[in-house]
């Protein structure tokens, strides 16, 4: 029997600083085998009339060699100047730690002088001792550094060993203070020191592997645990190595603009022009370790500033003629300035300042840049409406704000005008203007200025480049934003992380009339009133009621892939229309509008094209129906279909009822379980809005002025999604097979890739398949109709079709790859009385939970309702040698 040395189960203790724990192997399940694992699951609506069959995504592991190495800085030696300063003409040795993360030893290879990145103000050090390692491993280092060998590698490299790399340069005289030298180390492409140079498939090119790659190379030797090149290819990584020489002093200076998201109603709901928007700022000043200071010294190489604090600028000379009347002292002041947006005006009560900052106010129009502006403390002060609010902060009376603080706590509010009750939005961007503190009295530093809207602090780029300043206009109008229908620019999340080349990227709110209640009411079938919240509206109406369905999905089977796209039967519905006037409605028309239309919170692409929709409406013996077409935008009446014509209702009287059928024909499109893009939202209900409406302004087709009341009558092309997810659990002590204690595995959790999760012979692979019921919950609404999944049964076979995990796929050793983990397998998060229960097979035959052998395990759930979802979690162990010699006779 093999068992493992002491030695690896110490240097298990420090696997968690590395993306792969530390791997040991044993005689056991072949390395270089994918285990794969599908769950399938079947389920039926509430009344039973339809039956559906849901698979989750394919989980695969794969057990074998791996390969992995890490490469960061690690520190320097400056071999001229022994207290640290480094000028031009020193000599400094740049280190580089160089790990190996794979479960086996592996050789290193080390670029020789000529393949070294170096800035173009170094030399390398002539001779042959410009490159050196030493080795680092654990309980085992040595102090001193050996130069290169002359192949390039070094052999024999442990599993979690790693090597110091030196690389020695000499600055060149020409080198000025302020200016980065750096020392590249291998090459992944990006060379930026974040996480993809890290661990790379050694791949990246046609002349890979190239002799300036730092990589991994297969042991020659017998020390390796597996002969054979590693499953997952040889490894690469670099890093880069920067210093400055001297320093370039400057305040990283970045505002930031939110709304809250919400418009506020005025006193009249009808009215557009006396809703209210809040606005709140941010200042921060950046430090060095900020992520986007770190980001731009990545990106950019001549980026060669240095965090300082911020302090203001003078506004009492005729560089900065501004005028801050009220204000005093006006030698070194910080301004914060933000443009009233057109179709507002500034909402005077309140305004709320941060300590030490003053509000101020000016009317002077917007083609007066701020900085030049005259500002009044008090606002009665002026004759005009205000055109910009600001604050402003005396940096010299209260001292200057530091690098790496936040200053939040300012806000004001407008209000809409001008907008003749047409849904519009509104776009603004807040600027602020500064100086550097250089260490000496007043304010004399390098100028600061940033606009809102992105994360790049005084008006770099995206990739660390200056950027437009203050002496660029917006437009015309600088620091006006408001591009109408244009979109560039924009920052559409509202959180300040737009990106773009533009000095700032401006805030946008919409404001709209809400829905206007109807006295012609439209709902599900036998309740018209029903309310909703179905799209994106947050509080329910009776123009968001809905009634979801579903569509049987096509069979499948587990291994396989089913389908993405299917194309469905028709599915029904039946609806009601309902008059709550005393007085009779005429001429009430039935027909579908896109769920774009109507302010109903919808996009054109909710509902696929060439989606067909008919209604039909009956009066004693006469049937009425209307045919109509989707075209991915509108839908249109199709009047080549015998008999198609629009459905009118001639009469309702007050407080009566009218009913109608509708039929959606989906075409060949995603199941609603589907993801939109990978790991994103899913593709969800198709929903169909229904208006019942009466044509008051007299033109043909619907319009926000006619009486009107919408349903939706949804799709969905299943509802159950199964999402399966695995981990890696080893044992705490890898030299005792029969001990119990587990714990996960760092870089191979649920949510890590799949592709890194590589389990030994020893490991439990914990599978867990989350079953969700995706379609909408009655919410906040009312008497709407949902769908709910009975009789769930989620089969787990590891022999049908592709899934091998209970299969003896390796060499044959008259056992399976993997063991059930007696009593692992449980079914939690379901609600207090609903049944639930699991039942375990081999070779069909029912067995025990405490059996190791066994090949399916089936969870059934009674029940599960719109929005609720469960976990069914069991575990198998990866077969090693204790478990041959145990459990074959």
């Amino acid at each position: 029997m093999k068992y493992y040395s002491p030695l690896i189960a110490a240097a298990l203790a420090t696997a968690s600083l590395f993306r792969f724990s530390l791997p040991v192997f044993a005689v056991g399940t072949s390395a270089g085998l994918e285990l794969k694992n599908t769950a399938t699951a079947t389920y039926e609506n509430e009344d039973g009339s339809s039956t559906f069959e849901a698979i989750s995504n394919d989980v695969t592991v794969t057990v074998g060699k791996i390969a992995g190495i890490t490469n960061v800085p690690s520190g320097f030696v400056n071999e001229t100047n022994s207290t640290g300063t480094v000028n031009a003409g020193n000599t400094i040795s740049f280190d580089f730690l160089i790990t190996n993360t794979g479960n086996d030893t592996t050789d290193i290879f080390i670029p020789d002088v000529a393949d070294i990145g170096l800035s173009s103000n170094l030399t390398i050090l002539p001779g042959t001792s410009a490159i050196q390692y030493r080795n680092n491993i654990p309980n085992t280092p040595t102090t001193n550094f050996t130069d290169r060998p002359s192949t390039g590698l070094v052999p024999n490299v442990v599993e979690d060993g790693s090597i110091i790399v030196r690389v020695r340069v000499i600055i060149d005289s020409g080198a000025s203070d302020g200016d980065t030298i750096s020392v590249t180390l291998g090459d992944t492409g990006l060379n930026d020191n974040g996480i993809d140079t890290q661990n790379q498939p050694d791949n990246n090119g046609a002349a890979d592997p190239q002799n300036k790659d730092v990589r991994t190379v297969t042991a020659a030797d017998t020390s390796t645990d597996v002969d054979g090149d590693p499953v997952n290819g040889q490894r690469e990584a670099s890093a880069k190595h920067e210093l400055t020489v001297g320093s370039n002093p400057l305040a990283f200076t970045r505002i930031e603009k939110t709304n809250t998201g919400v418009v506020e109603p005025g006193t009249d709901p009808s009215n557009l022009n006396d809703d209210v928007i809040t606005y709140n700022l941010e200042l921060d000043v950046a430090d060095d370790i900020d992520p986007q200071i770190a980001a731009y010294k990545s990106l950019n190489p001549s980026f060669n500033f240095n965090a300082a604090d911020l302090e203001g600028r003078n506004y009492n000379d005729a560089a900065n003629p501004g005028n801050f009347n009220g204000i005093g002292d006006q030698s070194n002041l910080i301004l914060i300035s933000d443009v009233i947006p057109v179709n507002t005006t500034l909402d005077t009560s309140p305004i709320i300042s941060p300590a030490n900052w003053t509000p101020v106010f000016t009317d002077d129009p917007l083609t007066t840049a701020a900085e030049k502006a005259q500002w009044e403390a008090n606002i009665a002060s002026l004759t005009n409406p205000v055109t910009r609010i600001g604050w402003v902060y005396d940096a010299g009376g209260n001292g200057v704000i530091a690098a790496g603080s936040t200053t939040t706590g300012f806000s004001f509010k407008v209000v809409t005008s001008g907008l003749n009750n047409t849904a519009a939005s509104i776009y603004n961007m807040s600027q602020v203007f500064g100086s550097t503190d250089d260490g000496a009295a007043g304010a004399g530093g390098a100028i600061t200025f940033d606009e809102s809207g992105d994360q790049n602090p005084n008006n770099f780029n995206d990739d660390g480049t200056p950027g437009p300043d203050e002496s660029v206009a917006d437009g015309g109008n600088f620091g006006f934003a408001n591009p109408g229908t244009n979109e560039d620019n924009v920052d559409t999340a509202g959180d300040n992380t737009a990106t773009g080349s533009d000095a700032g990227e401006v805030n946008k709110i919409t404001v709209a009339l809400p829905p206007t209640p109807s006295n012609l009411l439209n709902g599900p079938d036998g309740n018209a009133g029903a309310t909703g919240d179905i799209l994106n509206v947050p509080t329910p109406d009776d123009n968001h009621d809905f009634q979801n369905k579903g569509a049987s999905t096509p069979p499948i089977t587990a291994g396989t892939n089913q389908a993405t796209t299917f194309n469905p039967v028709a599915v029904d519905f039946n609806n009601t229309i309902e008059n709550s006037l005393t007085t009779a409605l005429t001429n009430v028309i039935i027909e579908p509008v896109s769920p774009a239309d109507l302010n109903l919170s919808g996009t054109a692409g909710d509902l696929p094209n060439n989606t067909r929709v008919t209604i039909t409406y009956q009066v004693g013996a006469t049937i009425n129906t209307a045919v109509y077409d989707y075209n991915g935008t509108i839908f249109t009446l199709n009047t080549t279909i015998p008999g198609s014509a629009q459905i009118v209702i001639p009469n309702i009287n007050g407080g009566g009822t009218a009913n109608y059928s509708v039929s959606v024909d989906l075409p060949a499109t995603a199941l609603s379980t589907s993801e939109v893009t990978p790991g994103g939202a899913n593709v969800g209900g198709y929903p169909v809005p229904i208006a019942a409406y009466v044509d008051d302004d007299g033109t043909p087709g619907l319009a926000d002025t006619d009486t009107y009341n919408v349903t939706f009558n949804q799709v969905y092309l299943g509802y159950l999604k199964l999402e399966k997810q695995a981990r890696i659990l080893r044992r705490d002590n890898l030299e005792d097979p029969t001990s119990t204690n587990y714990s996960p595995v760092a870089g191979m959790g649920f949510n890590d890739p799949n592709g890194d999760k590589f389990p030994i012979p020893g490991d439990r692979i914990e599978y867990q398949v989350t079953f969700t019921n995706i379609s909408e919950p009655q919410g906040a609404g009312n008497g709407n109709v949902t769908l709910r999944a009975d009789d769930i049964f989620i089969a787990e076979d590891g022999t049908l079709g592709d899934n091998n995990w209970a299969e003896d796929s390796d060499t044959p050793n008259d056992l399976m790859d993997t063991l059930n983990v007696p009593s692992s397998a449980a079914i939690s998060g379901i609600g207090a009385g609903v049944s639930t229960n699991i039942t375990f097979q081999n070779a069909g035959a029912v067995v025990t939970t405490t059996d190791q052998i066994l090949t399916k395990y089936e969870a059934n759930i009674a029940e599960l309702n719109p929005g609720e979802s469960g976990i069914f979690t069991f575990q198998r162990k990866v077969t090693e040698q204790y478990d041959i010699e145990t459990l074959i006779p």
